[in-house]
């Protein structure tokens, strides 16, 4: 019928019809950022999250088993700077609840930089709320930037590589 249901953002080069493509809905979403700042700016916080598990709930005797577990918290980030801390669980943004780590992503990389959003915290049992404001993610940490001379590949591994990316064995 001619719609477009996703756009093609990877093809594997040693399996024959494998690709990745970015659904049309996500696509559509930032088209209004695209061509009016010819590039895409997301929320951050910066936090590392992992998923509540029933093996991590049991562990840490945690009283939800939905919800995003911060496992660690960057230095001077937003999320620092809010008083988030290692083991809060992150329950809910401005009302809506939060089932795990990746709707949390996609929710606070959806939103303009500078918004203020309320996040529902889990600590010690209590819940309670904290006001964050967003910043813009770090450009290293977006993809499509080269690395940085300290992460630079190796010499001579993966120059010429088609993708901009070099890859080695593991030992």
């Amino acid at each position: 019928r001619g719609q477009v249901v996703g756009i093609n953002s990877a093809l594997s080069s040693r399996a024959s019809n494998i690709g990745f493509a970015v659904p049309i809905n996500q696509a559509v979403a930032i088209l209004p950022q695209l061509k009016s700042h010819g590039r895409v700016s997301g929320g951050f916080i910066g936090v590392v999250l992992t998923d509540v598990t029933p093996d991590l709930q049991r562990s840490l005797k945690l009283p939800v088993s939905r919800g995003a577990l911060v496992q660690d918290v960057s230095d001077g980030s937003p999320a620092a700077d809010a008083g988030l801390r290692p083991y809060d669980v992150i329950l809910g943004v401005d009302g809506r609840d939060v089932l795990s780590n990746d709707e949390l992503i996609r929710d606070i990389s959806g939103r303009q930089p500078g918004t203020q959003v309320r996040l529902e915290v889990l600590r010690d049992g209590r819940k309670q709320a904290v006001q964050v404001r967003l910043v813009e993610r770090p450009r290293d940490l977006a993809g499509g930037d080269p690395p940085s001379p300290s992460r630079r590949p190796e010499p001579g591994v993966g120059d010429d590589a088609p993708l901009g990316l070099a890859v080695r064995e593991l030992d």
